[in-house]
């Protein structure tokens, strides 16, 4: 290339702009670029705030009309919900009225029961059915009297006698028992299922004489492991209580109770094998029924509870 068409460097007083563009700009070049009014700068500023303005209001607008649509459509689930509930309470309604509606008697057994027996020994000892009545609680022996078959059939056993004692021992032996109702629902034309939660907890009581096997053999090595990881502690079981109306008496003709004691003794032991040796020789079975070899006639041995509504 000819010399005399190169750019003359030397007359040039400007800087170098990055590659790829190598040549020097001249004075007079960069004098003619233009440069923005700062007050159009300032206004250039200015609306691009009001528009960032005008954006987050169009978002917060929108939120809020979503919540509302949101909160709208939870309000027409509720009005579902409740017209639902009230259709289900009419329906329900003309059944539970009366004092002797066996709706409203197990629902009282569960509320009068929830503690168990409400009654305070003074001795160490299981009281006895001969325990006059004035020491257990009025408003439960009227139920029990009232409301229940004379002949009642339990789990074990027949006749409210035998529905007092069942509750004796299983308040007195196992401490801070509490029978809390979960659900309730109809089977058949006469019956009645509520779904229950018990609690207790394991003292030397209740080791003593519902689990006589493995308190005996405490002094053992495997005895003395087994106490301990069952000692103080609360046992929590889900179980069904079935409930039998005799609507030409309107009295509870048949009251059976089950819950699943295996599950949290199996979860404290942490193996079958000891859980058969607690079992073993207890008056109680894992479905929590009293076992036969530990029961007392009501029939024959014990002396009939005097009927108490004072």
């Amino acid at each position: 290339m000819d010399s005399s068409n190169r750019p003359r460097r030397d007359t040039m007083n400007a800087s170098v702009l990055h590659p790829p563009n190598n040549w020097h700009l001249s004075d007079a070049v960069i004098g003619n670029v233009s440069l923005k009014n700062p007050s159009s700068l300032i206004a250039l500023g200015k609306e691009s705030l009001r528009e960032a303005r005008r954006q987050n209001q169009r978002r917060y607008r929108k939120k809020q009309h979503d919540n509302m649509v949101s909160l709208e459509q939870e309000t027409n689930k509720l009005q579902l919900q409740i017209e639902q509930l009230e259709q289900r309470r009419r329906a329900i309604s003309p059944t539970v009225r009366g004092d002797d509606c066996y709706w409203s008697v197990v629902v009282e057994y569960f509320r009068l029961f929830k503690l168990g027996l409400m009654e305070q020994p003074s001795t160490q000892q299981l009281p006895s059915n001969a325990t006059p009545a004035k020491d257990i609680s009025s408003a439960q022996l009227n139920l029990l009297w009232s409301k229940l078959a004379q002949d009642v059939a339990l789990n074990e056993g027949r006749g409210v006698d035998a529905v007092i004692y069942s509750w004796r021992r299983a308040s007195f032996w196992f401490q801070d028992f509490r029978l809390e109702l979960e659900d309730l629902h109809k089977e058949g034309a006469n019956a009645l299922v509520a779904v229950t939660k018990t609690s207790f907890t394991i003292t030397e009581r209740t080791l003593r004489n519902v689990f006589p096997g493995i308190w005996d053999d405490r002094e053992s090595e495997a005895g003395y492991a087994l106490v301990n990881k069952l000692l103080g502690q609360r046992i929590v079981m889900r179980g069904t209580t079935f409930f039998e109306w005799d609507p030409t008496r309107s009295l509870v003709s048949s009251l059976i109770a089950q819950s699943d004691l295996l599950t949290p003794v199996l979860r404290l032991l942490g193996c079958l094998k000891d859980v058969e040796r607690v079992f073993g020789k207890a008056i109680i079975s894992p479905d929590f029924h009293w076992t036969s070899s530990s029961l007392i006639s009501c029939w024959g041995c014990i002396p009939s509870i005097v009927r108490f509504l004072g």
